[in-house]
Formats: C-alpha cells, sequence, structure tokens
C-alpha cells in the first residue's frame, strides 16, 4: 500500500499528514526508517521501505463465563495516542460495549534500537469472569512475496508453532518463498511471547480472525491470537516487540552500505533472541510487569543472586558427603 504523505518537523519526532486517517506521529529508530504510528488504530503505517501495509492493529472479542459473545471487533481505533518523548499513550481508555472492559495501548520506541514495545492493558470492570481473545497484526508490506524466515525453534518448515515465542519474516520477490532469500523488503520479526495464552496464528482480515490461522506463505495479513480469562476487577497486560531492520541489497536510510543477503536476518534473529530472555521493561512499574500474561516473569537479580547461593550451598554440601 504506498500513501503520498506531507512531513513537517515538530518537538522529537515527525508528524505525517495522510489522507483519510488521523495523523500519524513519527519518530526515527536506530537504522534511520520512521515508526509511523497511527494515532487513532496504534498500527504502523509503512515502517521505511514498505515494511508494513499497515501493522500494529488489536482486536478484541469478549465472551461471558457461558460462552455468550458480549462483544467483537477485528480492529479497534479511537485511541486517541499521544506521543510524549518516545512513548504514545492512550490519554482515556476505550469501553468496549456494555461488556465491562476498558484496554488502552502504550507504545515505547527507543531510539537506540530498531523495535518498537507494544503494551495492551486490559482491565475487568464488570462483576464476571470474562473470557478474553485478542488478536494483533494487520498487513505486511511483503505482500505476496511474504515468507517465513526464522522462528524461535528452528522449524520453519513446520510454521509458527506453539513451540515459538519470535518469529521473522521477509519478501521473496520471486515468490520462490526461499526462507534465506534477499530480503527485498525489510525483515520484520515479532516476539510474541512464551505462556499459553499465546493461541497461535490468526488471520486479521480473514472472515473469523477469531478462529481462522494464518495460511502461511505468501499471506501478508498476519497476526497472533491471545486467550485468557479477566477475573472482576482484575487488569491483564499483553507485551509484544515488532522488529523491522533494513532491506537487504539496498543502501540504507541513512546513506548504510547495502546490507549484504542474510545479515539483517541474523541482525533480527540475535535482538529478538535477546529480547526474549532480556525483555526491554523500560518505563514500565513492578505492577504492570507482574501483569503481563504473555512472558514468563523474569526473575529480579536479588532472586538470582538467592538462586545462585541455593546452587552453591548444594554443591558444597555434596562435596562434604563425599569426604
Amino acid at each position: 500500500m504506498k500513501t503520498a504523505f506531507s512531513w513537517s518537523v515538530v518537538g522529537l519526532g515527525l508528524v505525517l499528514a495522510c489522507p483519510g486517517q488521523l495523523a500519524a506521529q513519527t519518530l526515527l529508530s536506530a537504522n534511520g526508517h520512521p515508526w509511523d504510528v497511527d494515532t487513532g488504530h496504534g498500527y504502523i503505517d509503512d515502517g521505511g521501505d514498505d515494511a508494513f501495509d499497515e501493522f500494529g492493529s488489536i482486536g478484541v472479542q469478549i465472551k461471558s463465563p457461558g460462552g455468550s459473545t458480549l462483544f467483537s471487533d477485528t480492529e479497534l481505533s479511537g485511541f486517541g495516542l499521544t506521543l510524549s518523548g518516545h512513548t504514545w499513550m492512550t490519554p482515556t481508555p476505550l469501553v468496549l460495549g456494555e461488556a465491562g472492559v476498558q484496554v488502552s495501548r502504550t507504545l515505547y520506541a527507543p531510539s537506540d534500537q530498531n523495535y518498537i514495545r507494544y503494551l495492551e492493558t486490559f482491565t475487568n470492570t464488570s462483576s464476571l469472569a470474562l473470557q478474553l481473545t485478542v488478536i494483533f497484526g494487520g498487513d505486511l508490506g511483503s505482500d505476496s512475496g511474504t515468507t517465513l524466515a526464522r522462528t524461535s525453534s528452528g522449524n520453519v518448515s513446520a510454521g509458527i508453532t506453539s513451540a515459538d515465542s519470535w518469529m521473522i519474516s521477509i519478501e521473496d520477490y520471486s515468490e520462490a518463498f526461499n526462507p534465506n532469500a534477499l530480503a527485498t523488503d525489510p525483515p520484520v520479526g515479532l516476539l510474541f511471547g512464551n505462556t499459553a495464552v499465546s493461541a497461535g496464528t490468526a488471520a486479521f482480515w480473514s472472515a473469523d480472525p477469531f478462529t481462522l490461522p494464518w495460511p502461511g506463505n505468501g499471506n501478508d495479513e498476519l497476526a497472533f491470537r491471545f486467550q485468557f480469562t479477566l477475573d472482576p476487577g482484575q487488569t491483564s497486560n499483553l507485551v509484544l516487540f515488532l522488529y523491522r531492520g533494513l532491506q537487504e541489497g539496498s543502501t540504507g536510510p541513512l546513506e548504510q552500505t547495502a546490507p549484504a543477503r542474510g545479515s539483517e536476518v541474523a541482525l533480527a534473529q540475535s535482538v529478538l533472541t535477546n529480547l526474549s530472555v532480556n525483555p526491554d521493561y523500560t518505563g514500565l512499574s513492578t505492577l504492570q510487569i507482574d501483569q503481563i500474561v504473555n512472558f514468563t516473569p523474569v526473575p529480579e537479580p536479588s532472586t538470582w543472586l538467592l538462586l545462585l547461593g541455593g546452587l552453591v550451598f548444594v554443591a558444597w554440601v555434596a562435596k562434604s558427603r563425599r569426604h
């Protein structure tokens, strides 16, 4: 999807005026590509060099304890995100119909990295234990050349499975779907979680994205599905990391030398692998981190010291018994 934009410098970022939609607020990442965030939906419009065609939307379906659908919207809008520093925030949470759920989005884009972090917050103000299905995704810029290039499990031929916590896709312009092809659009990666609430892929613009999985290579309408229970009064968070690199074989936006074939995919893999064990929770409170449901909690430094001390003690006892 190609759209003509007008640019103006505003504060720390750039503001895009796009006909027919809310203005996007834009920050540059480390490699010089923009995070052009649509303030109404929260998706990334292009991301630079056609990385995306609007990716990063969410949809929500809410069911009662008995299974009745109380609310269903495949793409929420009206978040009214405001930019302060490197963070976009929803000033007033959306209220989803009469289901009693409030939802807000917080996006953080560090200037020294090539990823943006999404924090999706859901609060149940009703007296019922509600069942939520959330989809995150949209339209990739890789179009019919969309190719799964890497997964955390290393088994690309199996697709994205429950064993995976992240994935990387590229555009194989030849449409041969070769995971090692030259990435003719910037490689895109998503770290989506490592717990049971990560319920697989979704086909974002399909007839029913809450149940239908992503068809696979050649389809650019990729999304991920999350399912969890929200008890009365409970707040739960989903956190996702969206990565976008440089085109391989083309000069970068900061006049970088054209990256070699496979180099940007390897870089994306390195970053996502590190984030999966060391998530960037910059700016989040302890409570917000504790409310994240799609990642296993990372032990605090003090906990690591206790664990290490316990291992040392066990080793000392074992050694003592040998003498």
